[in-house]
């Protein structure tokens, strides 16, 4: 399934996001995961009148369980975005790093906008990149490639099962808008 971004909107996207960064954002509500029960959520959120694009959900999720990832934002107000997994070394947390992660410079950005294999003409020709376990278990730094979701629809989602230990930490960003960031942790059932 091809997306088509065009060059300007996408350019224009990471632009934004490079000059406005507003630091990091992340909302939680927390969860009790157990067997049979709905999956965790993180919603991808944007509100004009009131701050930055942020990352809403759960702040646990149990090994095993699903995981929904849901684009709530209207994708002609803030563009496109990623749910990409990070390793938390790696992830843009200076106004430095941000900007440059907005150009694609930073590494591990240049890693993921590579993994999306976006064209010249911004097609991204690979909008669901699952690395190691399937599910989400793999997470990118500057060498590595980790599981990734590209969305440019509102409502639309990506369900995945969380395949990582307990007591491990799951964080993750955004390649259009690197001030969207948020960790959960992973519990056992």
């Amino acid at each position: 399934m091809n997306m088509i971004r065009s060059k300007k909107l996408w350019a224009g996207t990471l632009a934004t996001s490079a000059v406005v960064v507003l630091g990091l954002t992340l909302i939680t509500t927390s969860s009790a995961p157990a067997k049979g029960v709905e999956p965790a959520k993180i919603k991808m959120v944007f509100d004009p009148q009131g701050g930055p694009p942020a990352f809403v959900g759960d702040e646990s999720v149990a090994s095993g369980q699903d995981l929904k990832i849901v684009n709530n934002s209207k994708p002609k107000q803030i563009g496109p975005h990623t749910f990409s997994l990070i390793e938390e070394g790696s992830l843009p947390t200076t106004n430095k790093q941000m900007k440059k992660c907005g150009k694609i410079e930073l590494p591990v950005c240049v890693n993921v906008f590579k993994t999306h294999d976006v064209s010249k003409k911004f097609v991204v020709k690979k909008p669901d990149v699952e690395k190691g376990l399937e599910g989400w278990d793999a997470s990118f730094n500057d060498e590595a490639k980790g599981d990734t979701w590209y969305t440019e629809t509102k409502n639309e989602s990506e369900t995945r099962a969380v395949n990582t230990a307990p007591g491990s930490t799951l964080y993750y960003f955004c390649l259009v808008h690197p001030e969207m960031q948020g960790a959960i942790g992973v519990t056992s059932r």
